[in-house]
């Protein structure tokens, strides 16, 4: 009967169920500033989860069986950040810092053309838009090209970063800028990915890179992508 007795309280406490409770911060692992809306969930109860707040606090709970609270194993996610798993004891407190995605040319700060000009070229203030396709007019002066609309450079360009360089992939397509100052440059748009440009200044290639962010990348990859094909007709 005493055996009888044992077993079955040994047989209650391993079924009773364990409320873990944790909690941490995620914060940008370069900047250190914490990170608002990142998803925060259990990695064996993906549908437990939720999001850190203003200050990238988050606090997770769950209902877990077993006679032992065990540790809580977490998956942090945002885009353009890596995804990242953790480990905290129930009751405990975490600090996570997330890292970039590095799978592309990160951007490393917004360029406000309202703001400066990158080598006396008011990105703002574009007169024409010269497209030549696959032609690089620096090599052919007599290329044929297509004018832009004004208006939808203006648009794109508003959203205009600067970025770190980019291996070309395939065949380039090349554009002539002219400045409400008349003054002028070529660029390099390179194919592949959001198609981001350089500048060709003296017709030798620069280090002066830009790319469009979010939605405006797809704006100006679906507006490229229509020029070209005009241009081949």
């Amino acid at each position: 009967m005493r055996i009888l007795t044992i077993l079955i309280g040994l047989t209650f406490l391993t079924s009773c169920d364990c409320y873990q409770r944790i909690s941490g911060t995620v914060l940008d692992n370069e900047t250190g500033k914490p990170l608002k809306g990142v998803t925060v969930y259990n990695k064996n109860k993906e549908g437990n989860k939720t999001i850190t707040d203003t200050t990238g606090n988050f606090i997770l709970s769950n209902v877990s069986g077993g006679f032992r609270c065990p540790p809580m194993t977490i998956m942090v996610e945002n885009t353009n950040y890596k995804k990242q798993e953790s480990r905290i004891l129930t009751g405990g407190k975490k600090v996570i810092r997330l890292e970039k995605e590095n799978t592309i040319p990160s951007i490393d700060s917004v360029y406000n053309p309202k703001l400066g000009k990158a080598n006396d070229y008011d990105w703002t203030k574009i007169k024409e838009f010269k497209f030549y396709g696959f032609n690089n007019p620096n090599d052919k002066k007599d290329s044929k090209y297509l004018l832009a609309d004004e208006s939808k450079i203006e648009s794109i360009f508003k959203n205009l970063k600067k970025s770190d360089g980019f291996v070309p992939k395939g065949a380039s397509r090349f554009v002539t800028i002219i400045f409400d100052n008349k003054k002028q440059l070529t660029i390099q748009i390179i194919s592949g990915g959001n198609l981001p440009f350089r500048v060709i200044k003296n017709n030798n290639w620069t280090d002066e890179w830009y790319s469009f962010g979010d939605i405006t990348a797809l704006e100006w990859v679906n507006y490229i992508n229509k020029l070209t094909e005009e241009i081949a007709k």
